[in-house]
């Protein structure tokens, strides 16, 4: 099959799954607003329906060198994905293409009347993330006929900065275990209550009273949002669950290894508290850091003239890297009682 062909195809392909996902999507919202209303609505009349929304991004390769990222919006009712917004700070037509420019004009003017430039962020790869969450806010209404008045992310980002001034009032922090990718425990955790906020302008009623008598206020949180993350990990709140994330998960149960992006303030809270008196590494930022220092390793010898890479048995290819990063991440993940066991094992 030619490029041109496969080319083809693949257009074909990516038309149909994104009329798919949109579909998807649109099914997704109109979930919501059957069940947050109870009258009918037709499409004119269709009320705009508050809800809540998880948001996060991902990137198609590692580092702050990608060119391309994704932001999703989930519905916390449903778990659906209600949008998402890609964003490319560069786009391959106009690179191939430009160098053309002045060789073949006639071409070139062709080939701009049909083309459809893909970038669309002008920024760092980094701030792809605040960016999209924006776009999805500002369309919401407008798109989805939803208001997102909750926001829930993982607290790593500038995205709650950027998010259209509003301000992320509930956090969730979730212990999931490494042996069995299972959901230990997790920290719920709110710097505002609608309640108390309601209710403020009744104060000293009669119906103020009877309120507060019933009332259990949802705040457990008295910093900002960007501090949910490392606070939730440390367990200062009285959130969701009945124990503690870190200082004690159960009785049986103690948590001496962190793996993490380490993207945020959680791991240097975590060493500064250290609840099992410990001194715990984050293991995949520790393997991170072999594969840093082997690469740079083999680019500095072949300088001065050694060859540690290539193609020779036992040489320090790309692929046998990556292969002593998982082995020493695993090393370093495991059980081991002793400095001299992991050392072992390492």
């Amino acid at each position: 099959m030619d490029q041109k062909a496969y080319r083809s195809i693949l257009l074909n392909l990516h038309r149909a799954s994104k009329e798919t996902a949109e579909e998807s999507m649109k099914k997704a919202a109109e979930e919501i607003i059957k069940l947050k209303t109870t009258a009918e609505h037709d499409d004119v009349s269709r009320p705009i329906v508050e809800c809540a929304v998880s948001l996060d991004g991902t990137w198609q390769r590692r580092g702050h060198a990608s060119h391309n990222g994704v932001v999703t919006a989930l519905s916390v009712d449903t778990g659906k994905c209600l949008d998402v917004e890609t964003l490319a700070n560069a786009c391959k037509g106009c690179t191939v293409w430009e160098d053309k420019k002045d060789k073949t004009p006639e071409e070139y003017n062709k080939w701009k009347l049909t083309h459809k430039c893909r970038l669309n962020h002008t920024g760092s790869a980094g701030s792809m993330e605040s960016i999209g969450s924006v776009r999805v806010f500002e369309r919401s209404v407008e798109k989805r006929n939803l208001k997102y008045c909750e926001y829930l992310g993982d607290g790593d980002s500038s995205a709650f900065k950027k998010r259209l001034g509003h301000a992320g009032h509930h956090g969730v922090v979730t212990a999931t275990s490494v042996d069995t990718g299972k959901c230990i425990d997790f920290e719920v955790l709110s710097n505002i209550c609608k309640g108390c906020k309601h209710w403020e302008s009744k104060e000293g009623t009669e119906d103020d009273e009877k309120w507060k008598l019933d009332q259990k206020c949802r705040i457990n949180h008295t910093g900002s949002a960007g501090a949910m993350e490392a606070v939730g990990a440390q367990g200062d709140g009285s959130g969701g669950s009945k124990t503690n994330v870190f200082p004690a998960l159960s009785a049986e149960a103690c948590a001496t290894t962190l793996v993490a992006d380490r993207d945020c303030k959680t791991f240097n809270e975590l060493q500064e508290l250290r609840p099992y008196g410990d001194n715990s590494m984050c293991t995949n930022h520790v393997s991170k850091r072999l594969g840093t220092g082997l690469r740079k390793l083999v680019a500095a010898e072949s300088k001065r003239g050694t060859a540690l890479g290539g193609r020779k048995q036992g040489s320090l290819t790309p692929a046998k890297i990556a292969l002593l990063q998982s082995h020493y991440k695993k090393a370093g993940a495991s059980k081991s009682g002793t400095v001299e066991e992991l050392s072992k094992k390492i």
